[in-house]
């Protein structure tokens, strides 16, 4: 059992060490995310193909020498994406997927979150465990950041028409920075069980924009290091994609892990940063503890 004390010390070396307990689980997670998604993916590409039955092979086929047959293949291309069919098809996939990535943060909270108080979390028990009324409320809150985040691109637009470039740079940099303040809100939301209010109130109290500042420089600084790992891995893929098939499978193997590391860090910095700013265990308005059996109402 371990004591969330030690996060209002040194947390990055609490952070690393917690990404690292947790990045197997996590990894396990994101291939059950990437195979979840193959099947909106299936329905997209079922839906195009439904649609393109009616499309004159013909035509198509003669795309490259008939400027004419170009212009009526692309008339039929903007009739598909026009037609109800698609674009209701193209809603309900939408939907599946938040659907898919709100249980997706659920699961991968309640692996890190278990991970803080034991030595050994039981992934059967957490991936039912996150069945729960906690992926209607992040769903909830993915709707809302798109909402605020559209309106802050509004913003930006409007001030990039202001003041051209320069407007929109320092725009889009506030921007983000803003974003950053934003970090606590789904540990506060699912950990400390507030309301969404109160959650943004928590992260935006102690995600000042100075500590936002600050991780956006520390960001910049992990793209830059992950950058140069992605060049170097990029480049062991395309010397591997001369082996049929096994470049493929490296590539997506490669995706899936990487994925879940990149996504055991962002959550154990979401999990350590909370409890270094929450209360003693308990004091919060919703115990943590409750948090690791989980609601399966």
């Amino acid at each position: 059992m371990s004591d969330t004390s030690v996060f209002k010390g040194g947390i990055f070396d609490e952070v690393m060490g917690l990404t690292k307990k947790t990045s197997p689980q996590v990894i396990l997670a994101s291939l059950l995310f990437f195979i979840l998604t193959l099947i909106p993916l299936a329905g997209i590409f079922a839906i195009v193909f439904a649609q393109s039955a009616n499309f004159d092979l013909t035509t198509i086929q003669n795309l490259q020498n008939d400027p004419a047959a170009a212009q009526a293949f692309g008339l039929q291309m903007v009739s598909m994406f026009q037609s109800p069919a698609f674009i209701a098809g193209m809603v309900v996939l939408f939907l599946i997927m938040i659907l898919i990535s709100a249980w997706q943060y659920n699961l991968n909270f309640l692996l890190v979150n278990r991970r803080v108080f034991d030595d050994t979390v039981d992934f059967s028990k957490a991936f039912k465990d996150s069945m729960n009324r906690g992926i209607f409320r992040i769903i909830g809150f993915i709707l809302l950041s798109y909402l605020v985040l559209a309106v802050l691109g509004g913003l930006v637009a409007g001030l990039s028409y202001l003041a051209g470039g320069i407007g929109a740079f320092f725009g889009s940099i506030i921007v983000i920075v803003y974003v950053y303040r934003w970090l606590l809100i789904l540990p506060a939301f699912l950990i400390g069980n507030k309301s969404l209010s109160d959650a943004i109130t928590f992260s935006h109290r102690h995600i000042t924009w100075i500590r936002a500042l600050k991780l956006f420089g520390a960001s910049i600084l992990f793209g830059l290091v992950l950058m140069a790992l992605f060049f170097i891995i990029g480049l062991l893929g395309m010397a591997l994609n001369f082996i049929p098939f096994v470049g493929v499978v490296f590539n997506y193997a490669l995706q899936v892990v990487l994925t879940g590391v990149i996504t055991a860090f962002m959550v154990s910095l979401m999990v350590g940063l909370y409890y270094r700013y929450a209360d003693i265990v308990g004091n919060e308005e919703g115990d943590p503890l409750d948090y690791l059996v989980g609601d399966s109402e």
